[in-house]
Parts: C-alpha cells; structure tokens; sequence
C-alpha cells in the first residue's frame, strides 16, 4: 500500500494562503490550489497572528516552530498524567508518547510527532520528573475546580473557543427525519423506540454541519433502508448531500468516517 506523503508548507507559504484568503479567495479554492487538507487549512488560518510576526522577523522559511508548538496537546497529556497519578498507574515515556499522538488525532493536528525529543522537551518544559513529590508540585499547578480537573473542563473549553474565529467554529448534530409524517400523525410517532430499527422504513437519519457564522455549511449526510440503487434518480449533487444507507437506517462509526474524509478531502 503507498502511503501519501503529507507536504510541509513554511511559514512564507502560509502567509501566501492568509493573504490570498483575505483577498477574497474561498477555502475550497485555496485547498485545491495547494493541496491542503481542511484541518491544516483551519489551523493556518487560526495561527495568522503567529505566522505574521514569524515571517517579520526573518523566519519565513522554518518549517516547523520548534517551541511548544502543540499547546492543545500538551494541555490534553498533562490532564492524563495527572489522571495517571491519581490511579498509582506506572507511566513510561513511549506510554506517553502513544497518548499524545492518540491527542493529536483526536484534536486533527496532523503534523504532530511524539518524538524522544517532544517528550523531553515536554518534560522540562513542565518541570517534570515523574516521581512522587514531583507530583504533588505538578499536581498543584493544574486548574481545578471544587469536583477536580473535570468542574473547571467548561470554562477551559470555552478559552478554547475564544482563541478560534467564529468561521472556524463548527457545530454538527444528528436528528431523524419522518419524511412521510403530515402535521396530524406526529402523535403516531411520538415516544417510539427506534434503536433497533423500528420505523426505519419511514424515517432518514440526517447530519448537519456549518460554522457558527452560517458562512460554510457542509454537505448534508442521510441515512435510510432504502438502497442507492433504488433512488439514484432522485438523489440531489453530491456538494448539497451524500446518501448512504443499512438495515436501520442509523449513522454508524464508519459512515461517520468517510463522510468526514470526503469532506476533509
């Protein structure tokens, strides 16, 4: 199997995106034009500032910031290894690397390595040694709140979202759609389990997603029984929705997965 090998853009390059995107060129059109997946696209976009001081002072062609590029990431590994102490569990520096680089997947940052020298940088970074007294020091500089780390987890979720633009914020949500049911059946429907397949003759599973701005909604997903063979012909272009389909008419891990690497496409 050939493995795609992932293009590295200096910090020169990403200023040539912001500037055309700030001239009025589309994220679809930029995408294409450099070969950017939607993940990297949205983290030039959210490091502008960054970038912009970096290329003014002289650092146009670094590939890569060697600092604590990875903020998101390390918040993530220090909440883990403070979890890890609470449960007296043994923890070893290729243990801690496999969890960052599960952090970094689930976060989209697809340029993250876990390195030997990410994990020594990231230790003395934190002052950390992983023994006990240690930890008690480490354990004192996290934020918590009155339940622990997981009462303060809103208000450093919401910090999150204050560092992104509001174009760059998306929401998705799953619903059913009763696509046959007039205003005077709903009763008909309503309060039914539909777990394991009950009504999915009548019913489409439905996932939407735009940005918080309403600037960039992405193509819709539905779900029913009823094959793509069967209703090809009135299936809408592919750029407004994707229909799929199983037994219970339900989104499933793996059609969740390739409707986001089609879109990330």
């Amino acid at each position: 199997m050939s493995v795609k090998k992932q293009k590295c853009f200096s910090q020169a390059d990403k200023l040539e995106i912001i500037a055309a995107h700030e001239a009025g060129k589309s994220r679809i059109e930029l995408m294409r034009e450099y070969g950017l997946p939607l993940s990297s696209f949205y983290r030039i976009i959210r490091q502008r500032d960054s970038i912009i001081q970096q290329c003014l002072q002289g650092n146009g062609n670094l590939r890569r910031n060697r600092g604590a590029g990875f903020p998101h990431v390390e918040r993530c590994v220090l909440e883990w290894i403070h979890q890890q102490f609470d449960q007296s569990l043994p923890m070893e520096g290729p243990t801690i690397k496999a969890q960052a680089k599960l952090f970094s997947i689930k976060l989209g940052i697809e340029d993250f390595c876990a390195s030997n020298g990410w994990l020594h940088g990231f230790k003395k970074r934190h002052g950390i040694s992983f023994n006990r007294s240690q930890h008690e020091e480490f354990r004192r500089t996290l934020p918590t709140g009155p339940d622990g780390l997981g009462a303060d987890w809103a208000s450093r979720f919401t910090a999150l979202l204050d560092e992104c633009d509001s174009s760059d914020i998306y929401s998705l949500v799953e619903t059913g759609l009763f696509y046959s049911c007039l205003p005077e059946q709903i009763d008909h429907y309503q309060g039914k389990d539909c777990r394991h397949g009950e009504h999915g003759k009548d019913r489409v599973t439905v996932l939407l997603c735009g940005n918080v701005t309403g600037t960039d909604k992405l193509p819709i997903l539905a779900i029913g029984q009823t094959s793509r063979a069967t209703i090809a012909k009135d299936l809408p272009p592919p750029t407004i929705a994707t229909y799929e389909c199983n037994w219970n008419a339900w989104l499933t891990r793996e059609l969740f997965q390739a409707w986001l690497k089609k879109v990330d496409q």
